[in-house]
């Protein structure tokens, strides 16, 4: 008769690493929760906080699956055929689905960006089945590497095969974190004004879980650190979302009358010159009149709602043709509704743009 061991006899130590892995866990859903809390308590309901959302979740089934893994071998009984199977599953298994969440998360991180400078789905759709191929590659070589590892026979050197692998799939880590940055400094190139988004807190936080977690193994243990740095790099991620839609009317999804100061500021700060500012006002179908500026927007524009249905449209010195072309065709959409309109528009193309803009403050 074979003899049989529970895993927890061969391995003692393990109980201490479990209640470890468990707190770290458990704090790790509890930030996570109050993120979720505050997406549904939010008044907003745009692409980007179901983006949001969508991460949060990622994080969270990361979680969910390690907690799996970590708790299983407390029932195992080992014995000399499953012994090594099992603490495959446990121990590198469970890694190479830990490193698929991550690369997830990293993916969806980007595509946040993306969304919150450009607010384009369109966007989105054309250019990211082809940023999916870094991470289906990253997935395929972390899949791939299990059984290179443990193929002592294999015709080649297959430790220096499964190292070589594993830094691969890292590489694509960090592109995904560097092409973020990318993606924000090519929009600042473009727009004077680009959403308000910070990116360092959160990336740190997605650098300082991945060194933790190659280098703890060999200093302490193996922790649960990733999904923990992920949820707080998430966290800072909302405080900086919640900072940005606090100027952003939840029903048009329009900047509201408190962005107007905050522009200015910007522009006194950045010495910004230049600027058409155009105003649309009218007494009833404000509603109206908010989707149809949603849909018309210009690239580059800012649409401020200041309430008693008057819109700001601040935007790169135009000419007089083409701002009063826009007011022509805007004006004329808005009174086929049945709704009375009035439009002026001024343009500053040397002077401060902030003297302008404080004119309609």
């Amino acid at each position: 008769m074979k003899e049989v061991y529970p895993f927890l006899e061969i391995i003692p130590e393990y109980r201490q690493d479990l209640m470890i892995d468990l707190i770290i866990y458990f704090a790790t859903l509890l930030i996570l929760s109050m993120l979720i809390v505050q997406f549904i308590r939010r008044k907003h309901r745009f692409f980007e906080l179901t983006l949001f959302f969508q991460m949060c979740i990622t994080d969270i089934l990361m979680v969910i699956f390690g907690m799996a893994f970590d708790i299983a071998p407390v029932f195992w009984v080992l014995d000399e055929e499953n012994v090594f199977f099992l603490l495959m599953i446990r121990f590198l298994i469970a890694w190479v689905i830990e490193q698929i969440f991550c690369v997830t998360l990293l993916a969806q991180w980007l595509i946040y960006v993306e969304y919150t400078l450009h607010q384009s789905r369109d966007l989105i759709r054309r250019r990211y089945p082809a940023a999916m191929i870094p991470f289906i590659a990253a997935s395929s070589m972390m899949i791939i590497s299990l059984p290179i590892g443990f193929w002592r026979s294999a015709p080649f050197d297959s430790e220096l095969v499964y190292a070589l692998l594993i830094l691969l799939s890292h590489a694509v880590f960090m592109f995904y974190i560097i092409a973020a940055y990318v993606v924000l400094f090519l929009e600042k190139k473009r727009n004077r004004l680009p959403a308000y988004i910070r990116l360092t807190p959160t990336s740190l936080c997605m650098i300082v879980g991945f060194t933790s977690n190659l280098f703890l193994p060999f200093i302490i243990a193996d922790y649960p650190v990733l999904p923990f740095f992920f949820a707080l790099g998430l966290l800072f991620a909302d405080y900086y979302m919640y900072r940005r839609l606090k100027y952003i009317d939840p029903h048009t999804g329009l900047f509201n009358r408190k962005y107007l100061p905050l522009l200015i500021t910007v522009a006194r700060k950045k010495e910004l010159k230049g600027v058409t500012v155009i105003r649309f006002k009218v007494n009833r179908g404000s509603d109206v009149m908010a989707s149809l500026l949603k849909s018309w927007e210009p690239d580059q524009c800012k649409t401020i709602s200041m309430g008693d249905g008057v819109f700001l449209l601040a935007a790169e010195p135009l000419t007089d043709s083409l701002a009063e072309r826009f007011i022509s065709l805007l004006t004329e959409q808005v009174k086929n509704r049945g709704i009375p309109v009035e439009a002026d528009f001024r343009t500053d193309r040397e002077g401060p743009m902030h003297e302008l803009l404080m004119k309609y403050s």
